[in-house]
């Protein structure tokens, strides 16, 4: 098993955003979230920082911030799933995927909140209120991370240690992964000769790239399979059993389909299945 197969527990869910947008908005819908923006709006609306809305009254401050939190909160829950779900096809961590986001909305928010008080639009305006809103929304969203990386972990991974949450799934253990299309890599199931092409076989489909099978067997664990033919490569945890069809040697893999098999490799398979 690569680690790219123990950072998803099931590739079929990264590639359902429907799934993907039920699973956010359980692990959104929690009291650490709620508290925090609560928290955030009644400090925000009281403490004042660097003047923020203090021509407002107070009245209208708390209607200011609990708009903002309402803006991030219709994101989390209809922008946020989409990019997310692109970002892990991509191999791209989780906390920074969606501290950048974060980050576009505070800059937009800040934009808005010098427009509303009708300030003059002047870069330092703008970085000031983007800091008010920026420092509390990534304080929260840290504290939200290690409540929930567990959950997150449990309902996404595997194995919770190559889980993409702070940087990318480490998917070179197997470099034939990034000759694949995202959607499409996985467990390296077999490799067969196709002319010019090789058509790969992966927990999750088919693809057809152009390489020798020399080359692509040497980007595979060298444990993980065997060259049982010329034209063909399988993963020892596919071969099913190694029989004779007229003194022939035959594999029958996982698949159910026989393939050929050299005899210089038989003794190998037989190792391989002892």
């Amino acid at each position: 098993m690569t680690t790219w197969d123990q950072a998803f527990k099931r590739r079929t869910d990264i590639k359902d955003l429907a799934y993907f947008q039920t699973q956010i908005g359980v692990l959104l819908w929690r009291w650490e979230t709620l508290s925090m923006s609560s928290l955030s709006i009644l400090f925000a609306s009281l403490m004042q920082p660097a003047g923020f809305l203090s021509e407002f009254s107070l009245p209208a401050r708390i209607a200011i911030n609990f708009g903002l939190t309402a803006f991030f909160w219709t994101c989390n829950f209809t922008l946020l799933p989409w990019v997310l779900w692109r970002g892990l096809r991509l191999n791209l961590p989780w906390v920074p995927v969606q501290m950048g986001l974060y980050v576009v909305l505070s800059l937009i928010s800040a934009v808005f909140l010098e427009w509303v008080t009708m300030r003059p639009m002047q870069p330092l305006n703008v970085a000031t209120t983007f800091a008010i809103i920026t420092v509390p929304v990534a304080i929260g969203f840290l504290i939200f991370v290690q409540a929930v990386k567990h959950t997150i972990t449990e309902v996404f991974a595997q194995d919770p240690q190559y889980f993409p949450l702070w940087q990318p799934a480490p998917i070179n253990s197997c470099g034939l992964q990034s000759l694949l299309q995202p959607a499409l890599r996985g467990r390296v199931r077999r490799i067969s000769v196709e002319s010019q092409y090789l058509r790969i076989f992966t927990d999750q489909g088919q693809s057809v790239i152009r390489c020798s099978l020399g080359k692509a067997t040497g980007l595979l664990p060298q444990e993980s399979g065997i060259r049982i033919h010329r034209s063909h490569w399988l993963a020892c945890e596919d071969i099913d059993n190694l029989h004779f069809d007229n003194g022939n040697p035959r594999i029958t893999d996982s698949f159910g389909d026989i393939l050929p098999v050299s005899r210089s490799t038989v003794d190998a398979i037989r190792g391989k299945l002892s």
